[in-house]
């Protein structure tokens, strides 16, 4: 991951920049947010390429979680250009699960490693992974129970609150002559559990920026924001959800077609 992370900075910074160019009511900020997950996507596929390669067993487990991780940018970047296909949900609940068994497994090693050096250290490590679980199983839930995504987007925020409390009044640890903190403990790992944890926070510090009223949505041309304070008010199960957002595609792709055909706004 350290070989990439001039690109991740890179796209943190256009990730932020979309953000706010589509509050603004940009067209553009929303294109760049999926160019983004696709980039993002695209770098994940080149590490698991290069470390496929590489043909040693011992990198199966971060195969699997880059193989998951380029899934979920694509249907990220496909969700943002309103592109859909059969199964996409099935394929997006699959990726998330596996990524979910993975930094389970990652949790218990380390945990079980770091309790044997400094106990008080590896629970504040503890904290750091509960946080990345929690954070994806709110992703998980949000589709199909909203209450119980919310509440573990904010227990996984709280959990997050707390190992950043617990780093910034941690003594370092000496360990094989180096001093350690959970800061350095987490920095050094050769995964992906801080580039999620980067992506997890600041999408749950904009979305409750946005709940309190203090930052606009973000913005898309494509459809009104009362099509999608509609589609919320309807239950995620329900079938008229399906029903209410074929009806908007249809009634938006014949509004195109009649000013195309009346060459409307052409002088």
């Amino acid at each position: 991951m350290r070989k990439y992370q001039s690109l991740y900075y890179l796209l943190f910074v256009l990730l932020v920049m979309g953000a706010f160019a589509s509050m603004a009511q940009n067209t553009y900020g929303l294109n760049l947010l999926g160019v983004v997950a696709l980039i993002f996507s695209g770098l994940f596929i080149v590490q698991f390429i290069r470390l496929f390669n590489k043909n040693d067993n011992r990198n199966t487990i971060t195969l699997i979680e880059l193989a998951a991780m380029s899934v979920i940018g694509i249907l990220f970047s496909l969700r943002i250009f309103y592109i859909r296909f059969a199964f996409v949900e099935l394929l997006f609940v699959i990726a998330v699960m596996v990524l979910c068994f993975v930094y389970a497994q990652k949790m218990t090693d380390q945990f079980r490693r770091r309790k044997m050096e400094s106990l008080p250290l590896a629970y504040k490590i503890l904290l750091f992974h509960l946080s990345l679980l929690l954070f994806l199983i709110s992703l998980l839930a949000m589709p199909f129970n909203q209450p119980i995504g919310e509440i573990a987007g904010v227990l996984a925020f709280i959990l997050l609150m707390a190992f950043v409390v617990a780093g910034l009044f941690s003594k370092p640890v000496i360990l094989n002559g180096v001093h350690e903190t959970p800061f350095s403990a987490v920095l050094k790992s050769r995964d992906h559990a801080l580039l999620l944890i980067c992506l997890f926070f600041l999408f749950s510090l904009y979305s409750g920026l946005t709940r309190v009223g203090v930052l606009p949505p973000v913005y898309s041309d494509e459809y009104p924001q009362g099509y999608f304070r509609m589609l919320n008010e309807v239950p995620k199960a329900s079938s008229d959800r399906d029903s209410i957002a074929r009806q908007a595609r249809d009634f938006k792709k014949k509004y195109d077609d009649f000013v195309k055909l009346n060459k409307i706004g052409e002088r």
